[in-house]
């Protein structure tokens, strides 16, 4: 799952380079409003049934029907709601464009539908490999490929919006092909009670999690404009890269096994201890080194247009940590089947998020920024409290290890304060490329030198590596 997610990241930042050059910051501020609405309605229309059947201890072939025929019933009715609704939600967003993208973005829903039950029967079955084939494979023929090459035959907007439909088609197609179920019609008003008892928590604690991640766009776009939109959107964007291949990756991964251990408190609490401090270690030294090289990834990856970016996205980055191991904690409290816990903490984060934008507004994006990366910390402590109601968490022991990993941070990003007197001129590529290259030769020499800045989880690196040789 960790290469699947991690070629799929480096695939999305090649498309966004590309396709920044290629369309305009408006573009992205229309197809990013219409995008909340659709995450917004997906959350709806799936009602929390595929994470009801990774979840659940047993599943049977008329759990399986059942869930099939809710999904797809529940696709069709969100398709016409999101078609009828699209001119009040331009209308709420003051982007008149946003009307005819929700519409067409309408069909996703049914197509979503039809394989959802098939998707969420590949990951309770662990089928890592072919989860993570799929979600490159429709990115890059889909997203990349379509969004791209009608991008480039000038078809501006539309390239965006018929990019996601082809992705989420072709991923649709092959969770269908891999994950086959009896897909029979079928009610079975004893599953449909279990189902709906779990997934109404599930569709809450959702619904907060939309709100918490799409609020401050919506802020952003109603009362700074598309354009600022556009800005805030790809320094999101880009943010949530490392998020999504650590964060999202670790819950998909975890959210099965801890399932299957949902009993056992003190090796959910290893787990979690060992999730957050790997987490650390990959995201605390990187947010510094995209703290300090803002400008050239900005650069580089948008082009010299996207100036304006280059202080929220510093802001942004500094919650790298908290915002990809706060996930954790919503995994382990879905696992234990908490979910109703797990909701409120998310309406909590949903809240903080919408205050920390709305006080930052008169001070433009930068002051957004710091509202929501405020927001998050709150969101992540928070998480620490609820995650103790479920196991027995040593908060003295996560603490030391986050600033265990701020030191090795400091220590190895060290070499580069000396870059504005020795790369002053030097172009992007070329000040990203030495400055990687002096991150890791530190990071190298501490790892042997100074084995106790990487705890635990050095050893458990080097016996997992050992393992996955030993299977060779």
């Amino acid at each position: 799952m960790f290469a699947g997610a991690g070629g799929q990241a480096l695939l999305r930042i090649v498309v966004l380079a590309v396709l920044a050059r290629l369309l305009t910051p408006t573009d992205f501020g229309v197809i990013g409003a219409a995008m909340t609405v659709v995450a917004l309605a997906d959350i709806l229309s799936t009602i929390g049934i595929a994470p009801a059947i990774v979840q659940m201890p047993k599943i049977g072939r008329a759990d399986l029907r059942t869930a099939f025929t809710i999904s797809v019933l529940s696709g069709l009715t969100a398709a016409a709601l999101v078609y009828a609704a699209a001119p009040g939600i331009a209308s709420l967003f003051r982007i008149p464009a946003v009307e005819p993208v929700v519409r067409a973005l309408a069909v996703v829903f049914v197509i979503r539908g039809c394989a959802l039950v098939a998707e969420a029967k590949l990951q309770r079955e662990m089928r890592f490999r072919a989860l993570s084939a799929i979600g490159i494979a429709s990115y890059t023929v889909g997203y990349g490929g379509v969004a791209i090459g009608l991008a480039v035959a000038d078809f501006g907007i539309w390239s965006l919006v018929l990019g996601q439909i082809v992705q989420i088609a072709i991923a649709s197609a092959c969770f269908l092909i891999c994950g086959r179920h009896a897909a029979v019609p079928l009610l079975d008003r004893e599953v449909v009670v279990r189902l709906f008892g779990f997934g109404a928590g599930i569709t809450l604690t959702g619904l907060g999690n939309y709100v918490a991640l799409n609020v401050d766009q919506f802020i952003v776009g109603r009362a700074l404009g598309p354009a600022v939109l556009g800005l805030y959107n790809r320094a999101y964007t880009i943010l949530m890269q490392p998020v999504n291949l650590l964060g999202a990756v670790g819950d998909k991964v975890l959210f099965p096994a801890l399932a299957s251990i949902q009993s056992e408190g003190d090796r959910l609490a290893r787990a979690y201890c060992r999730a957050v401090g790997l987490i650390a270690l990959a995201t605390i030294p990187l947010s510094l080194f995209l703290i300090l090289h803002a400008r050239e990834c900005v650069l580089l990856l948008l082009g010299p247009q996207w100036g304006e970016l280059v202080i929220p996205f510093q802001i942004l980055v500094a919650s790298l940590f908290f915002r990809t191991a706060y996930k954790i904690s919503s995994t382990l409290l879905r696992s234990r089947g908490m979910i109703y816990r797990l909701a409120f903490w998310q309406w909590l984060y949903a809240g903080s998020v919408c205050l920390g934008a709305l006080g930052g507004v008169p001070y433009g994006i930068a002051g957004v920024s710091v509202g929501v990366g405020l927001a998050i910390l709150l969101t992540f402590i928070l998480g620490l409290w609820f995650s103790r109601q479920a196991c027995p968490l040593p908060i003295a022991e996560i603490a030391t290890t986050i600033l265990r990993y701020v030191w090795l941070a400091l220590l190895v990003n060290a070499p580069l304060l000396a870059k504005p007197f020795l790369m002053a001129e030097a172009g992007a590529i070329v000040q990203l490329a030495i400055g990687a290259a002096a991150v890791g030769t530190m990071t190298l020499a501490a790892w042997f030198a100074v084995p106790g800045l990487f705890g635990a989880e050095r050893e458990w690196l080097r016996s997992a590596v050992g393992r996955a040789r030993g299977s060779r």
